[in-house]
């Protein structure tokens, strides 16, 4: 079960939950979700900014930013993101089989792959709201 909210200053919050017993998790987490939100200054509730995506990361070795980039554009991925670790290619979890295949094919496995939760949009939170939250 997954269980979406938006805290003060819109930040995002999910909370994902593993049950044997869907009744009393409905019953206990949207609770606590509430207690938080009314603790901290109230919620903005409505769907999130957030999108589960497959990342893919290949170490720096296998290219320059401007060349995974490239393939990225080439094999479908939504976008390459560069950093000093190395290069990590994101897609939706509608093409991420496809995108998988080709890029194992052109630059072999990974070094690690998971499905994780990204944000759409980045937004600047300001000191007195991030000692708030």
């Amino acid at each position: 079960m997954r269980y979406e909210d938006a805290v003060p200053a819109a930040w995002p919050l999910i909370v994902e939950a593993l049950t044997d017993n869907r009744n009393r998790t409905s019953a206990d987490v949207p609770f606590d979700l509430r207690e938080i939100c009314r603790r901290d200054g109230g919620c903005e509730l409505g769907v999130l900014p957030v999108r589960s995506r497959r990342a893919d990361v290949y170490p720096r070795s296998k290219g320059s930013d401007d060349q995974m980039l490239e393939l990225a554009i080439e094999l479908g991925a939504s976008e390459c993101v560069s950093t000093e670790e190395g290069h990590e290619f994101l897609t939706g979890l509608d093409d991420f089989i496809a995108v998988r295949d080709a890029l194992e094919a052109k630059l072999g496995a990974p070094t690690s792959a998971a499905f994780t939760w990204r944000a759409q949009n980045l937004v600047a939170v300001r000191d007195e709201v991030a000692r708030i939250c």
